[in-house]
């Protein structure tokens, strides 16, 4: 048996145990009655009377007339008892405000990122700032680094679903429970790694379907219907203890070998510990401390909601209020007062307020589910709600406003990280669902006021009053929502109120406040419609995710456990680097870093949304708009903005009001703008970088993308979409490199920075040396040329490339007839032209795939002794290289002459052959056939040596075969290699940039393509380029799918502002 679902979906009762598994039963004491409805209660009574027996209620809240059971997705059309008016003891009616379709105004399912996991269900989750865990069916454990979006390590339980986890920030603490009755502890380790520290076994108890902390005690409810703690002090237990004993339960099918040899495990005992015979009647599903651990409030199967004094051990309140099972708990504890929140299988949320002596009272019950609610958490002064048929409300904690909604097709599980202002949520599919959920107290606006004394405090004795707004339907108003063009001030930025505005106009429902100043913007001088991307696309898909090492490494060793808090805190503070307080203590805020990040994502959605696609009519006008998109964020930013064309007409002009106006007439390949961007120092002597890239991106075929190519997609960690890894986001890095380097220093960059962006990198390159040499002085001084236009050589170590190889494309064509002939008539009879082509062609290189052409290898630059270590320092493997080509056999089967034969030597390659015969008939001899070839020359070659050695060469071959017909070689392209020296300041500096952000030293590549405008670059300038690739080899781009990882798209912007910083500060 396997649990899919936290919700029991499957009884069976016998006698004895069915299944050679014993935690998959429950014991059932003896002189007990066992109830299972058709809607699956399962509850389990003694057959006893006394005045504490809640049995017969508790059937007339969960039976079946009341409640048509969970698997039919509605709310109950007939609530039995609770269809009375319910009074409290203070005398005060319970309002239960109608039900409104959810469509009054849910919101659009905006989605930030999306995590998949291939063939499995996420049960539970929990979040430890920086780390997300999801619990699994299959008894593991995903632990995710929310910071840099990838997978962090796998954690194994066993081999039994993962039902219910539990977070100790303070301590570096998670505690997993299971379906097989074990409890185990996680310990955070100094290299930010989780090991299990020790496991409890609750053997014969059942499942475990809840975990709760009170104190340094951590209790576990079960499937029994029973609690029990099972840790006592768990920032005290070491490696051993008087209740150590070895493991009775099946270690060899159950967990894997790594986790059966924890040494020790631990038995638990029931709690409470003074003879009752259960806690509840049915699975306690929920648990959770109020009042300072004062009290643990237990809620079941049963739809009991029990609350127990941890001193004495009683149970001091019991309220049947819920007409079906309690699924879920949270408190809310603040000066002036305690909330509890529980959801159940009625499709409610009820509110609870705590009166001292009277216990808690329910003062209200919200209804926007129909479906079971099966998560519940709260978000500083937010509730979050979600319900199975993937509904998701966030309420004000403090008016029981409803905020906003987010709908998915189904909810197992959520979790909300309260420092990166993230709502994660579960679905059936093994998907996990990112949302920006940024609600601060301003949202409120005036529904604050109704839950406000005349002081203006919130005070709980005054509640009465959201009562009173209940009465009158006001949660069932839908608030303003806030407009696509809506601008945010920078106070509520740095609030939290709202750092993605492609979200917020999606998903943040919310008044808008006049007092807001419309000339404040996310980015200072960008307006914000030029940051407002379209919808994150809400794609699913079965990727796998990568498991990559935590980079960063922290240099002390965990401090020693201790129950005191002050010493938990500051423990806390060393394993979180997350952790974060206001001035006030709050925790939560949200650190400048998570800000810039989600601006990053959000300026490449919308960069990424232009189809600027070169080379083509169609897309000349998307061009312009991308183009402009870029140059008006740069001039925002305080740049000197350019556009330069070579097309005459297509320079743009301006309005009245300064907008960049556009021609809609045809154009010609080669017209798209060159955008010419410079921020001047303010010191005359300094020196300057220039950044070059191009913003045009290579035609899809939408028909083999997973994903919508001008809509930016997260999924796994990464950002799929059309020039994601070349070169938009590349450009986007280093945007924000340079806002980054302006917000650190009143007096702006230490040294010039300029950016040359062309539309034509794709093609021909079309007036790119034009605009460099008519705007020389735009470069004056320039001492780095910096590049970001290739990838990593493999998938794991960052790179800087120093070289490129020069690039030769030749046509060459063998004539011979007037016209096409038949091979019936005339074939034996004359020479054909495509089999001198081939005969000819075949000459150039030997069986062994070496090239035979006479004068192709001289003056080769061959490789220093500092380059072969180079080469041998890198982390390409023959097998790596064999798997990602698919090709069985290489020239050699030496991983550094390999690399030689693609960095180092020049090479040739035919690409392709066509002849006269266009229709491909088998019966026609082409008059003509012409063939595609490639070069690849190196340091200190020239190319047009080559191209007369290559033409002498097949002249000299096709003569030899006495042969009448033409042969001619015509060069339709050239581009010159480029070869940079490593032990120079530049790439000094950029190696220290890489070892500071990645940890590691950086791999020195040589690639074997081609960028002809470095060396043009280099040579106009006077300057020395340095290329740091920030993409992995599997980006896939120019291919459908590309991507960039989202880690190396952050870890890039900060080598590159590390990089002008380090040069700026040198430069003195």
């Amino acid at each position: 048996m396997k649990h899919t679902d936290r919700r029991p979906s499957l009884a069976m009762v016998s006698s004895e145990p069915l299944t050679e598994r014993r935690a998959d039963w429950v014991t059932v004491p003896r002189n007990s009655t066992i109830v299972i409805t058709k809607s699956m209660h399962i509850l389990i009574s003694p057959i006893r009377e006394t005045p504490d027996n809640h049995i017969s209620r508790i059937l007339l809240n969960v039976g079946e007339s009341q409640y048509p059971g969970w698997r039919n997705g509605g709310i109950f059309h007939s609530r039995g008892r609770m269809q009375k008016q319910l009074m409290d003891k203070r005398g005060r009616q319970e309002i239960s405000s109608p039900s409104l379709s959810s469509s009054a105004f849910t919101v659009g399912s905006t989605v930030r990122a999306t995590i998949t996991i291939p063939d499995r269900t996420v049960l539970c989750c929990t979040i430890m700032e920086p780390f997300l865990f999801s619990g699994m069916d299959d008894g593991t454990i995903h632990v995710w680094n929310m910071d840099d979006s990838v997978l962090s390590e796998v954690l194994r339980t066993g081999r039994r679903p993962v039902l219910a986890m539990l977070t100790i920030s303070e301590a570096g603490i998670l505690i997993s429970a299971t379906s097989a009755s074990t409890v185990t502890a996680y310990r955070m380790t100094s290299d930010r790694r989780f090991e299990a520290s020790f496991v409890v076994c609750c053997e014969g108890k059942g499942d475990v379907m809840s975990l709760a902390r009170v104190g340094t005690k951590i209790f576990a409810g079960s499937s029994d219907a029973k609690v029990r703690c099972v840790i006592e002090d768990i920032f005290s237990v070491e490696t051993s203890s008087s209740h150590e004993r070895e493991p009775s339960i099946d270690t060899s099918s159950d967990r894997s070998s790594s986790f059966a040899d924890i040494p020790r495990v631990y038995d638990a005992h029931d709690f409470p510990s003074r003879g009752a015979e259960a806690t509840h009647y049915g699975f306690v599903f929920a648990m959770t401390s109020c009042l300072e651990g004062r009290y643990l409030c237990t809620g079941s199967g049963d739809g009991l909601l029990r609350v127990w004094d941890m001193v004495s051990e009683e149970c001091v309140q019991t309220r049947d209020d819920h007409a079906g099972a309690i699924l879920a708990l949270a408190a809310y504890e603040v000066v002036q007062g305690v909330m509890l929140f529980s959801g159940s299988r009625d499709c409610s949320v009820k509110v609870w307020v705590w009166d001292g002596e009277n216990g808690f009272i329910c003062k209200r019950t919200l209804r926007k589910h129909k479906d079971e609610v099966v998560f519940l958490t709260r978000f500083g002064d937010k509730l979050v709600s979600g319900s199975a048929d993937g509904h998701v409300c966030v309420w004000c904690t403090q008016s029981l406003a409803l905020l906003c909604q987010y709908r998915d097709n189904t909810l197992k599980a959520g979790a909300v990280s309260l420092n990166s202002k993230l709502l994660f949520t579960s679905s059936d599919e093994g998907t996990i669902y990112v949302r920006d959920i940024l609600l601060t107290e301003r949202d409120l606006g005036r529904r604050d006021s109704l839950s406000r004394t005349s002081t203006g405090e919130y005070g709980f004795n005054q509640i009465e009053s959201i009562s009173d707004a209940a009465e009158q339907g006001y949660d069932d108003v839908a608030p303003n929502e806030i407009s696509p063009g809506h601008v945010v001030s920078k106070d509520a930025i740095q609030c939290g109120l709202c750092v993605n505005p492609t979200t917020s106009a999606e998903l943040l429902v919310s008044e808008v406040h006049e007092e807001l100043d419309e000339t404040e913007t996310l980015v200072p001088g960008v307006t914000n419609e030029m940051i407002l991307a379209p919808p994150m696309s809400p794609v699913t898909g079965c990727d796998k995710t990568r498991e990559e090492l935590l980079s960063t490494i922290l240099t002390e060793k965990e401090s020693a456990a201790s129950s005191s808090k002050s010493s938990l805190e500051e423990r806390g503070k060393f394993l979180d680097p997350s952790y974060s307080r206001d001035r006030a203590g709050n925790e939560g805020i949200l650190s400048s870093q998570s800000i810039e990040r989600r601006l990053i994502q959000d300026t490449l959605a919308r960069f990424l949304s232009f189809p600027t696609v070169s080379g083509t009519e169609e897309h000349w006008e998307d061009c312009w708009q991308g183009a402009r998109y870029i140059g008006t964020f740069l001039e925002g930013l305080g740049a000197s903005v350019k556009y330069f064309s070579t097309t005459p007409g297509k320079n743009p002009s301006s309005d009245s009001s300064g907008k960049m106006q556009i021609s809609r007439q045809s154009t010609l390949a080669g017209s798209n703008p060159i955008v010419l961007a410079k921020f001047a120092s303010s010191n005359p002597s300094a020196k300057t970088v220039t950044f070059y890239g191009h913003y045009d991106v290579m035609p899809v075929d939408s028909t083999h993308w997973r994903t919508d190519p001008w809509t930016l997609t997260a999924i796994d960690g990464y950002y799929y979409g059309r020039g994601a890894t070349d070169n938009k986001g590349p450009i986007i890095a280093m945007i924000f490199a340079i806002k980054k380097l302006l917000e650190e220093s009143a007096e702006g960059l230490k040294s010039n920075f300029v950016f040359i962006l062309q539309g034509e990198g794709e093609t021909s390159n079309a007036g790119f040396k034009e605009c460099v040499k008519s705007h020389l002085h735009w470069f004056e001084n320039t001492s780095l040329v910096l590049t970001s236009n290739s990838y990593w050589l493999g998938e794991e170590k960052p790179c800087i490339t120093y070289g490129f190889r020069g690039l030769i494309e030749l046509n060459v064509s063998v004539t011979g007839a007037s016209r096409n002939l038949h091979s019936g008539v005339d074939g034996g009879a004359i020479f054909e032209p495509m089999t001198d082509l081939v005969a000819v062609l075949g000459t150039m290189t030997s069986a062994s795939g070496g090239v035979r052409i006479p004068g192709f290898f001289d003056d080769v630059r061959p490789p220093t002794a500092a380059e072969k270590k180079l080469l041998q320092d890198t982390d390409f493997t023959v097998e790596e290289y064999r798997s990602g080509t698919g090709v069985s056999r290489f020239t050699s089967d030496n991983a550094t002459e390999i690399l030689e034969s693609r960095w180092t030597n020049p090479s040739i390659s035919i690409t392709s052959i066509e002849t006269s015969n266009a229709s491909g008939f088998y019966s026609v001899v082409p008059r003509k056939a012409e063939a595609k070839i490639s070069i690849r020359f190196v340091p200190d070659q020239n190319p047009s040596k080559i191209e007369n050695a290559v033409a002498a060469h097949l002249q000299s071959e096709i003569e030899k075969r006495r042969s009448p017909n033409a042969v001619e070689v015509e060069c339709v392209n050239k581009g010159d290699w480029w070869l940079g020296d490593p032990s120079c300041r530049q790439f000094q500096i950029a190696e220290r940039a890489v070892r500071a952000v990645w940890g590691i030293k950086p791999v020195y590549v040589r690639e074997g393509g081609s960028m002809p405008l470095f060396s043009y670059l280099v040579k106009t300038l006077q300057a020395p380029l340095v290329q740091i690739p920030l993409g992995q080899s599997s980006d896939g781009a120019h291919l459908p799918n590309e991507r960039i990882r989202s880690i190396n798209l952050f870890r890039g912007k900060e080598v590159l502002q590390r990089i002008v910083r380090d040069f700026a500060e040198t430069s003195k």
